[in-house]
């Protein structure tokens, strides 16, 4: 902290961690489902089936199930300075910012669920991993925020001009190899890194997207804001405001899936009465 003749500052730097946070992870769970040959069939009804199923398969089921296995883990700087009334034009400053990396991931098992509900082909087993998510993002933002006062007609204006200079993220890499496998029985089966790696459970490893991999990291983004307050009488007033008001919406191409972007929201203007009793 830092207060010397109206000005005053404050850097605040902070490492977190939270950990066991709730989320979802998508499990399976097998059925059998038997079949049945055509034994006989007569028009106009319906046909007779064999008792005896031809063969019973296995159906494997996905359901969501609540878990206490996400992780964030944050790190940065923040800070906040603030100038005295400048008396010669009746203003004053506030900037605020902050610099934060974060990377979130899971430490629990993930069963590879989309693999069989969303196959064609009933698979023999359904591998499981070490976890489904790991990424990194790195934020850095200004807010730099103008009020000006005219006393004699009772305004105070203000303007904000807020800027990201920095917002990029990217998947972290994730091991191929499975921890093991759910059989058709339902059984979960353990597997050592070195059986993992053995030919025979080629099968089992994991599908990466190695897009999610590539960085996103956009140019620059401004926003400026503005609002004018009159107050009337002691705790009576209204306002006029702006956001965005020179409507800049920059188009970004996202490599990651690529797409465009269109960044920040539209003109957004309107007015505002309050009243304090």
């Amino acid at each position: 902290d830092f207060q010397r003749k109206g000005f005053n500052a404050t850097v605040t730097v902070f490492q977190e961690a939270t950990t066991g946070a709730f989320g979802f992870n998508r499990t399976v769970r097998p059925y059998p489902v038997a079949r049945f040959a055509i034994q006989d069939t007569l028009a106009g009804r319906p046909p007779v089936l064999n008792p005896v199923p031809v063969r019973v398969d296995t159906f494997f089921a996905g359901y969501d199930v609540p878990v206490a296995n996400r992780s964030f883990a944050n790190r940065g700087v923040e800070f906040t300075f603030d100038t005295p009334e400048w008396k010669a034009i009746r203003t004053s400053f506030n900037l605020t910012g902050a610099w934060i990396r974060t990377n979130s991931f899971d430490d629990g098992s993930f069963v590879d669920a989309d693999r069989a509900v969303f196959s064609t082909v009933q698979p023999e087993r359904v591998p499981v991993y070490a976890n489904a998510t790991n990424s990194t993002a790195s934020r850095f933002n200004t807010t730099l925020r103008l009020i000006h006062r005219i006393p004699q007609l009772g305004f105070v204006l203000s303007a904000v001009w807020q800027a990201v200079w920095l917002d990029r993220n990217r998947g972290e890499p994730l091991s191929l190899l499975p921890t093991g496998y759910v059989n058709r029985r339902g059984v979960q089966v353990s597997l050592t890194p070195e059986q993992a790696a053995r030919p025979e459970y080629n099968d089992l490893r994991r599908v990466v997207n190695e897009r999610n991999q590539i960085l996103v990291n956009p140019p620059p983004l401004h926003l400026l804001n503005f609002r004018l307050t009159k107050e009337w009488s002691k705790g009576y007033g209204f306002s006029l405001y702006a956001n965005n008001f020179l409507g800049a919406r920059p188009l970004f191409f996202n490599d990651r899936s690529q797409t465009f972007v269109r960044r920040n929201e539209p003109l957004f203007f309107g007015a505002e009465i309050n009243a304090t009793f």
